[in-house]
């Protein structure tokens, strides 16, 4: 939703920030589920796909940079 280029105009400065924002916040929500539902496995299940995206990206970012170097 904010990764648009309209997004990214209107927010200027602040989309860096708010982009940057939504790994901790990905992180309080898995301990926010685990608190709420007293179990693990139903945070996993919707945290680890999201985990599984992040170190994609990671990934994909890493052998662009070393392919670069």
């Amino acid at each position: 939703m904010t990764s648009n280029d309209a997004s990214m105009r209107a927010l200027k400065a602040g989309w860096k920030r708010l982009q940057r924002l939504v790994y901790p916040a990905a992180v309080l929500v898995l301990i926010h589920w685990i608190f709420i539902h007293n179990n693990l496995a139903p945070a996993l299940v919707h945290f680890i796909p999201l985990l599984l995206l992040v170190a994609a990206r990671f990934l994909r970012h890493r052998r662009l940079i070393l392919k670069g170097a």
